[in-house]
């Protein structure tokens, strides 16, 4: 009975003795892209035998998006969505009131689960049943073509479960992102940021 009072005691000393300044905030909002690859093709001078690739469908199915600030604090959303990445950028999710500075960004790449969104309507509901049951995280569909030898259509699945860190942002190439301090000439407050996820 008698160490009570004395926790309340310390508890109430340290709540004294900290000073309160105002942090500044900003918002991020993370886009997945599969990059030019993926929407565009890949054109047959990149390979040395000649044959080129355009994708018809890129399916990932991913989720647990997580921040990581240099002191430690982590920002994680929990959702987890099915996107196709060859349709274009697809908005993932918002973390609003990130303190300034440098996040490390990660995911997990892993198979549908029963809570798996659609967000983008660019992948139907046949197509998540079909990952979700024979385990898959990757879906491909597409064309190969090479000159002289003929055009071969594919449709691959990948069984994945992977948790992504250290992730480059899309926007300047550096590891993790940058929630600002400023923006402009104004002070604090929410600043959003985009982070594309590669």
């Amino acid at each position: 009975m008698k160490s009570r009072p004395w926790c309340a005691v310390l508890v109430g000393v340290a709540l004294a003795g900290t000073s309160c300044e105002p942090v500044a905030e900003g918002d991020v909002r993370v886009t997945m892209s599969g990059g030019d690859g993926t929407q565009r093709g890949y054109p047959s001078h990149l390979f040395q035998d000649g044959w080129s690739v355009q994708f018809t469908k890129y399916l990932v199915s991913l989720g647990d998006f997580t921040l990581t600030s240099a002191a430690g604090e982590r920002r994680v959303s929990g959702e987890h969505v099915l996107v196709d990445v060859q349709k274009g950028d697809i908005p993932l999710t918002e973390l609003k009131g990130l303190a300034a500075g440098r996040w490390s960004v990660g995911f997990r790449v892993s198979p549908p689960r029963e809570d798996t969104k659609l967000p983008d309507g660019g992948v139907s509901a046949g197509d998540l049943a079909m990952m979700r049951e024979r385990g898959y995280s990757y879906w491909v569909e597409g064309v190969a073509v090479k000159g002289g030898v003929g055009i071969y259509t594919f449709r691959m699945g990948f069984p994945v479960s992977a948790h992504m860190v250290d992730c480059v942002n899309g926007v300047d190439g550096t590891l993790g992102l940058v929630v600002p301090e400023k923006l402009g000439g104004g002070g604090g407050g929410h600043h959003p940021r985009r982070a594309h996820v590669l």
